[in-house]
């Protein structure tokens, strides 16, 4: 089994808990048939708002 958040919620609490988006990526999830047209990963990379990044 497999659990995850929506990406706003994902985002949206890191964005609420001070941290700027720095970078994203995304990779396909290769074994379903949305691979073609979905991610199925992604990752972000955050710094404290204000860190001076």
């Amino acid at each position: 089994m497999e659990y995850s958040h929506a990406l706003t919620e994902q985002l949206g609490g890191q964005i609420a808990a001070g941290l700027a988006i720095t970078g994203f990526a995304k990779a396909p999830h290769h074994s379903d048939a949305t691979a073609s047209c979905l991610s199925g990963y992604f990752a972000t990379r955050m710094v404290k708002a204000g860190a001076g990044h």
